[in-house]
């Protein structure tokens, strides 16, 4: 398994794993008319080249031996323009967009080696955020694992295409040292 930084035309096969990810993961917790919902109103491959094209925003995908993608990480400078109208106390940090690993490579490290990797160009100083939603309890359990703190209590409504769902923020603070 190899992990690189994506490139723009990485955007269609990144689409189709996040698609095939969020189908995975959200389906059994929050049922299928959630994923499509989400599947029609964000994600898209125009996006996802966004986020590959965009200065200040790292892209990693990890492949397989036949270069076929299984996961990928997005971060960002935080935050993005619509947070600041649900969550005002948003502190300017980096953000965690996306961290998606195939159901087949859970428990593998394959996620750790993408935040790893998809946080290295900003040091341990730099705190980082990221949003994920309530219920999903094996992604908090990650995350937790990997320093951060949940924020938000009580969880937000979540809006647009997630809405039917609570959202909260996740926090590792920078480490002085």
């Amino acid at each position: 398994m190899t992990i690189r930084r994506g490139t723009p035309e990485d955007a269609a096969a990144l689409t189709a794993v996040r698609f095939a990810c969020q189908a995975e993961t959200y389906g059994p917790l929050y049922g299928p008319e959630f994923v499509a919902s989400i599947q029609s109103g964000t994600g898209t491959a125009e996006e996802d080249l966004q986020h590959l094209s965009t200065v200040g925003t790292t892209v990693q995908v990890a492949q397989d031996d036949d270069a076929a993608l299984l996961g990928f990480a997005i971060a960002a400078d935080g935050p993005m323009d619509w947070e600041a109208d649900v969550a005002p106390d948003v502190i300017a940090a980096r953000q965690l967009v996306s961290l998606y690993t195939r159901i087949s490579t859970h428990g593998t490290g394959l996620g750790q080696r993408l935040l790893t990797a998809v946080l290295a160009d900003h040091g341990p100083a730099e705190p980082v955020y990221l949003w994920i939603m309530a219920g999903n309890d094996r992604a908090h359990a990650f995350y937790a694992k990997h320093g951060f703190t949940q924020v938000d209590h009580p969880p937000f409504p979540a809006e647009h295409a997630w809405s039917g769902q609570f959202t909260y923020r996740m926090l590792r603070p920078g480490q002085v040292g």
